[in-house]
């Protein structure tokens, strides 16, 4: 029901202002925990409220993937530091075959020894500013990647208002 009733006010308050809209959004992190079925129907109408709101705030050009040769894979995350997520996911940033695979990486939050660390096994992390959702999308956009990971959603807003962005062909 939190969740429902969170969709439905912002999708009438988000009908005049998408942005301010989703500078209010809040994550569903807690919705998960009385453990009541399927949550990825609860958060289903959640996560397409967040698109539409993101498509209308800040319209993306058409996605043109690079055409290297090489599939150009991101990942994007506030976790990429000393943390349950920074330590599952690393391993995905450092494994994959740089002949088949550029890596992009963004570092949402602020950066720790962890980071600092794994920065220097990536050939491209970068610790940004996730406030400004709009230019960091953009940013990103520029990378014309194939495929854009975010190995959490849920537990950090910014993530999400990025996430609600088709900054991708896949996410």
């Amino acid at each position: 029901r939190y969740l429902d009733g969170m969709a439905r006010t912002l999708r009438l308050a988000g009908a005049a202002d998408p942005l301010a809209m989703l500078g209010e959004a809040q994550d569903g992190f807690m919705a998960h925990y009385p453990c009541r079925g399927d949550d990825v129907a609860l958060q289903r109408p959640l996560g397409a409220l967040y698109a539409d709101l993101a498509a209308r705030a800040w319209p993306g050009e058409a996605l043109s993937p690079s055409q290297d040769g090489r599939i150009h894979v991101g990942f994007a995350s506030a976790f990429f530091r000393e943390h349950t997520v920074g330590r599952l996911f690393a391993g995905w940033l450092t494994a994959l075959d740089p002949a088949r695979f550029a890596v992009h990486a963004w570092h949402l939050g602020k950066p720790d020894a962890f980071t600092r660390a794994l920065a220097a096994s990536v050939p491209s992390l970068t610790t940004v500013d996730a406030s400004d959702a709009g230019a960091l999308g953009r940013r990103i956009r520029g990378r014309r990647l194939h495929v854009l990971i975010y190995p959490e959603l849920g537990m950090d807003v910014p993530t999400l208002r990025l996430a609600a962005q088709r900054l991708a062909p896949v996410q």
